[in-house]
Parts: structure tokens; C-alpha cells; sequence
């Protein structure tokens, strides 16, 4: 089950604690980075959910993490952008995402 509603509260929580919201991992992915990947891989996989919820909670937490300061702009050791990140995984799941 999820409550975007304490999502929301848990970055506002991280952001006021001073975390780094655009802090990269060894393979230089941000938060951003990794929503997307979770965001596509529970569409494929969890059927708790329908897709287009999965798909409405992501884009909510993905424009708080905006509001608070993540970049679009940061790209990951594979030279891709959240947003080309994205695009690549839906292409090579062969999901239609909007």
C-alpha cells in the first residue's frame, strides 16, 4: 500500500534535515534517476495497483523532489538525464508510459 501523502512528508522530513536531494550513487544516478527505474519496473511488475496509479503517485513525488531543488539536468555514468533514462527503460520494456 502507498500513501503519497507520507512520501510527501518523508522528503519534506530529508530536505529540512539538510539531505542532498541531487546526491548521485556510484553509478551516478539521483533520486530522480531511481524513481524513474522504480517507477517503470512497478508498472511491469505489481498488479496491487493499476498502472496509471503507479504512473500518478511518480509524477507527484518526482514534482515534489522538483519543488525541493532535484535537477532534470544531472546525468548518470551512462550519460543519460532522468527523463532519458526514463525513456530508454520504457523503450526497452516495451511499456506505453505517458
Amino acid at each position: 500500500n502507498c500513501d503519497i501523502t507520507e512520501l510527501e512528508k518523508n522528503i519534506d522530513l530529508f530536505h529540512s534535515k539538510g539531505c542532498e536531494i541531487n546526491l548521485q550513487d556510484k553509478k551516478g544516478n539521483t533520486p530522480l534517476h531511481i524513481l524513474v527505474e522504480h517507477v517503470v519496473s512497478r508498472t511491469s511488475s505489481d498488479r496491487s495497483y493499476s498502472n496509471q496509479k503507479i504512473i500518478d503517485i511518480g509524477r507527484q513525488v518526482i514534482k515534489k523532489c522538483i519543488e525541493k531543488g532535484a535537477s532534470l539536468d544531472i546525468k548518470n555514468n551512462n550519460n543519460e538525464t532522468a527523463v532519458e533514462y526514463y525513456e530508454r527503460l520504457k523503450s526497452e520494456r516495451g511499456e506505453i508510459l505517458q
